[in-house]
């Protein structure tokens, strides 16, 4: 767990998170990587700003990728689809995702690339 958290500091300084900056562009099937590693887990530690409970998906790749993680507008709880979509990001072996904890809480997640389905995650836990 302690090297997760040290990956998830790190990746906040170089704008691993979607929301930030980048731009949307459409991405050859081909390029849609392997993904090696999936989590998800709902962070409910008390905040200095009162944001509350966060939501945040990680996904590691085979080899580093200029891709991100998109909200797909017609999710609805309680599940959340993602999808890999090309950006003008650096190339990073993992990327992440994060939304406020919504109640009812999230119970799967998938992940998709060009339509066709990567990961599933049916595991989402909580992290005091």
């Amino acid at each position: 767990m302690a090297g997760l958290i040290m990956v998830l500091a790190l990746a906040g300084c170089s704008g691993l998170w979607a929301g930030q900056g980048g731009e949307v562009e459409t991405m050859p099937a081909a390029m849609c990587p392997v993904v090696t590693q999936a989590s998800a887990w709902t962070n409910r530690m008390p905040s200095t700003d009162d944001s509350g409970p966060v939501m945040r998906v990680l996904i590691r790749f085979d080899m580093p990728s200029s891709l991100r993680l998109y909200r797909d507008e017609t999710t609805r709880a309680p599940h959340l689809a993602l999808e890999l979509r090309a950006s003008d990001q650096p190339a990073l072996p993992a990327i992440g995702y994060r939304e406020p904890a919504r109640e009812p809480a999230r119970e799967t997640i998938s992940i998709s690339c060009q339509g066709k389905l990567l990961v599933r995650i049916e595991s989402i836990r909580d992290v005091y």
